[in-house]
């Protein structure tokens, strides 16, 4: 372990709070040594927070975008997509700029919940990477003043390298349109799993078989 961690035995979550506390130190290990292993294999990277607010008063614009930045730029396939990543943390921070002056310049003082900051928070994280393919997931949530919840997406980005290009899920198909019925297929049959998981009573009254 990389340090002790206090849990109360006699509690009635002990177990509970002692597996967390192992899955903590185990996370850690986990990366400590996915790091050693790109700085090895020259995909070292360092992450980056852009953390900012607009506004004097509430409601305010909250912003938190988290991204990585590959250290050896002397691969050029690398470099570039330094470039592709920052292009993606200056879009996201231009959205965030845009709907927070749109909404000033739209509201009016006896809005319902105008007393509440808009927020958006954004994650890149790499999935993989190797020597021939690297992947990474941009992760956004997001919530505007006055709406009665907020919405989060995640998007994928796939890379072949040297010299990079982007790939494309119908490159991997000969024919894409025939592969269509069975991605359909699959992503049902996973919302089906996922909704019996979380709650069989509404599973049961939304869908009848």
């Amino acid at each position: 372990m990389k340090e002790f961690q206090w849990v109360e035995y006699s509690s009635t979550d002990a177990f509970d709070k002692i597996l967390m506390a192992l899955n903590v130190q185990r996370s850690t290990i986990l990366k400590e040594e996915e790091i050693k292993r790109h700085k090895i294999s020259g995909f070292e990277y360092e992450e980056k927070e852009l953390k900012g607010e607009y506004g004097d008063k509430s409601p305010k614009q909250l912003y938190e975008i988290n991204y990585p930045i590959f250290k050896n730029e002397f691969n050029e396939s690398l470099k570039e997509l330094n470039v592709v990543i920052q292009n993606s943390v200056v879009q996201d921070l231009i959205g965030v700029r845009h709907n927070y002056f749109n909404y000033l310049k739209d509201v009016q003082p006896d809005d319902f919940f105008s007393d509440v900051d808009s927020t958006e928070y954004s994650t890149i994280q790499f999935q993989l990477l190797n020597r021939n393919f690297i992947s990474f997931t941009d992760f956004t949530s997001t919530y505007n003043t006055g709406a009665a919840h907020g919405n989060y997406g995640t998007a994928g980005h796939n890379y072949l390298i040297n010299p990079l290009r982007k790939l494309f899920l119908d490159d991997l198909f000969d024919s894409f349109d025939s592969i269509i019925p069975v991605f359909k297929e699959v992503v049902h049959n996973k919302l089906m799993e996922w909704t019996r998981a979380h709650d069989e009573e509404i599973f049961q009254s939304i869908f009848i078989f």
